[in-house]
Parts: structure tokens; sequence; C-alpha cells
């Protein structure tokens, strides 16, 4: 395990043998603590003094960051120590997002499903009104243009089913 230093002290600090200051460990209870170690361990002695711990701070500081709905509890226990009934607070309010979150997901996907049943509703209305008129035009002896509305409207079935496509129990596949 390698050895967190800090910034010697002026005062205090035991000399080595060969007359230096030598660092004293830093603290590892913080949240950043092992990623602490790691930055300590890759600057070595290329940064020393007042600059190593404010590389050292700077570094852990960026990268301590979290991201979601809750913090990390060690954050947590320190909202709840400088507000008593924060954390709670902070719970609640994450599990409240989430309902928010699921409520709209559930609207969406209801919005769609009721969007594709329209859409098959329209386009069977569609194809029977082409029926309808490719029959009433063959009926009046415009056989020709009555062949046209049927076979438009054989063909417009036929590609959005291939368009489309089907699953094995039935149900349209996703694109």
């Amino acid at each position: 395990m390698a050895t967190r230093m800090a910034k010697p002290s002026k005062a205090g600090t035991p000399p080595s043998k060969s007359g230096e200051n030598v660092p004293k460990p830093l603290p590892t209870e913080t949240p950043g603590g092992k990623l602490r170690e790691k930055v300590e361990e890759a600057i070595g002695l290329a940064v020393a003094g007042e600059q190593r711990v404010q590389v050292i701070e700077r570094v852990t500081q960026l990268l301590t960051e979290f991201r979601g709905p809750l913090p990390p509890p060690e954050y947590l226990k320190g909202y709840e120590e400088a507000c008593p009934g924060s954390a709670n607070r902070i719970i609640r309010m994450a599990e409240i997002a989430q309902d928010k979150r699921e409520c709209r997901n559930d609207m969406i996907v209801k919005r769609e499903y009721d969007d594709r049943r329209l859409g098959m509703c329209l386009g069977f209305a569609a194809l029977g009104m082409l029926l309808l008129a490719g029959t009433a035009v063959t009926i009046a002896g415009f056989v020709a243009l009555g062949t046209a509305l049927f076979t438009t409207a054989v063909i417009g079935t036929a590609v959005g089913t291939f368009v489309h496509g089907r699953g094995a129990n039935g149900t349209q596949k996703q694109s």
C-alpha cells in the first residue's frame, strides 16, 4: 500500500537522516481516499511542498464528483450531520423524481400504443375506401380504373406488411 504524503510542516516535523523534513501521511478517511493514494503515487516526487497538496486536492476534487439521484453514503452522512433530517429529504426527493420518470415513461408507452392503433384504424379505413371506390367504379363501367384501385389496395396491404414485418407471434417487429 502506498504511503500518503502531505505537505511537510515547517515546525514539528522530525528531520530525516539526510536532514530533510519527512512528510506526514494524509488521513485516509475521506471519500476519495483510494483515489488520493493513486494520485500521490502517480505524481511521486515530481511536485513538493504546498504545490503537492494543491495538485492532489485539485485532482481529487475533480474526480470525486458523483452522478445520479443520490450522493454517496459519506456525503449523505455529512448532510445529515450538518442539517438533521436532510438525508431523509434528499432520499424522498430522489424517490419522487423516480416516480415522475416512471409516470412519464408509462405515458410515452401508452401514447405510442394509441398512435399505432390509430394508424392501423386509418390504414384499414383507407383500404376499405379503396375497395369500395374500386367496386363502385368497376360497376359504373370503368373496369381499368376499378382494377387500378383494387391493385393499389392489394399492393398497399402487401407492401405495408413486408415493410413493417410481423414477429413469430403476430406482433410487429421493432425497427
